[in-house]
């Protein structure tokens, strides 16, 4: 993505008057606030897939949406546990991407980034990658994309949600019933997908994350007050 398309975008999403820096050659994907600059910093790296940046992007559109900045800013607090936080940004994400990707020319990047990851040999390391990846993609086939291009992608989609489904069977003791409860649970996300609410969207957070073998409930109320400080 060059400058010029960069700067579409952020025009798109009424964000041109936000201070928002580029790291190009970035190491990962990602977003930051600087406190000093008073300005948001994204370290990008290109991996061939254009919207990773956008969603970026999306972080700051959902702050201003919801005037809620921990959705774009991460809490200064080091006792986050890492695997509880990279399945709540599996569900802040979601809400993200479908919000972004109501603009068409948002849409057709995203599509491409979602038949790209479904037709990937997947193989993540760690537990809670296969948790994020559950959560992030059955919202992303059952509600973020169009329900005229489902069809396309139901095969890869089959293929690619069975895959994680049996491995964190294989690998925890979730079930069939368990994963019927995380389904429904994220079930709900249809009814809430442009929330402009930040407790409705927590609420949400937590009901899925609480069905998954992260914590117990007092440790994962625990984190949750980290991750959503003055909610």
């Amino acid at each position: 993505m060059n400058d010029l398309e960069y700067n579409q975008f952020r025009k798109l999403l009424g964000l041109s008057e936000e201070c928002i820096e580029v790291d190009w050659n970035g190491y990962d994907t990602g977003i930051k606030w600087n406190e000093q600059k008073k300005c948001w910093e994204i370290e990008y790296r290109d991996l061939g897939a254009n919207f990773q940046l956008i969603h970026e992007l999306g972080h700051i559109y959902l702050y201003k949406k919801t005037n809620y900045i921990y959705f774009a800013k991460q809490p200064e607090n080091n006792n986050i546990e890492f695997d509880i936080w990279w399945c709540h940004d599996a569900v802040i994400g979601s809400f993200i991407n479908y919000r972004i990707s109501r603009f068409q020319e948002i849409y057709n990047l995203y599509k491409d980034y979602i038949l790209a990851v479904f037709t990937r040999n997947i193989n993540p390391r760690e537990l809670y990658q296969w948790f994020g990846g559950y959560i992030e993609f059955y919202l992303a086939y059952n509600f973020n994309l169009y329900d005229e291009e489902k069809q396309a992608f139901e095969t890869n989609y089959n293929r690619f949600i069975n895959k994680i489904r049996t491995f964190i069977k294989q690998n925890t003791s979730l079930n069939n019933y368990q994963f019927n409860l995380i389904d429904s649970a994220l079930n709900e996300f249809e009814d809430l997908s442009f929330t402009e609410n930040p407790n409705e969207i927590k609420n949400l957070d937590f009901e899925i994350l609480k069905l998954f073998p992260l914590a117990d409930i007092t440790t994962l109320e625990n984190q949750f007050t980290l991750l959503y400080p003055n909610l």
